[in-house]
């Protein structure tokens, strides 16, 4: 289980990320369940039912800047104690080496739950190089079938269709409708 202020922001082996948590209002009331994330209630529901059975399913998160995408992956990947989570900031670590060193050791490693593999700012990673980050995750997604894959992106069009095929894109957007509670 990764809690983003412990593991994330103070550096821990999961990620080179490092923010000073006490200066971020973002991170410090960032939701951590479902029920206080503002989402169209199509989607809860959609991502409360994959959370009650337990069965993530692979997805790419795309939004503007500050929606909450990268929240929602954790509130995803955090939805059981039991699960394994390796946080993969694309933006900095978007190269094949991270393929390499990394993802295929954590996906061929033991694991008592779930493995789930979030790649913020995928749209980041190299996807035009012929040995990219984009095209070798291709073959990552369907060799390792029992690991679930969640990026996050601000831009769909920077992520590469066979990738999009196997974490099919999920559209947040936010409307004062959704803030709204009977």
């Amino acid at each position: 289980m990764i809690d983003f202020e412990d593991d994330i922001i103070n550096d821990s082996p999961n990620t080179n990320v490092a923010i000073d948590a006490s200066s971020n209002w973002v991170t410090k009331y960032r939701p951590t369940t479902l029920e206080h994330f503002c989402l169209d209630e199509k989607l809860k529901n959609k991502f409360k039912n994959q959370i009650d059975t337990n069965n993530i399913q692979n997805c790419s998160l795309i939004g503007t800047q500050g929606i909450g995408k990268t929240t929602l992956a954790l509130i995803l990947a955090n939805s059981s104690p039991d699960n394994d989570i390796l946080f993969v900031p694309c933006a900095i670590e978007g190269k094949i080496e991270t393929i390499q060193s990394k993802i295929v050791p954590f996906c061929q490693a033991a694991s008592k739950g779930k493995k789930i593999i979030i790649l913020d700012e995928l749209d980041s990673a190299s996807a035009t190089q012929t040995n990219s980050f984009q095209k070798s995750l291709r073959n990552i997604c369907e060799i390792y079938k029992d690991c679930r894959f969640i990026a996050t992106a601000n831009y769909q069009s920077n992520i590469i269709a066979p990738i999009l095929s196997r974490l099919p894109p999920v559209s947040l957007t936010f409307s004062v409708s959704d803030m709204i509670t009977n």
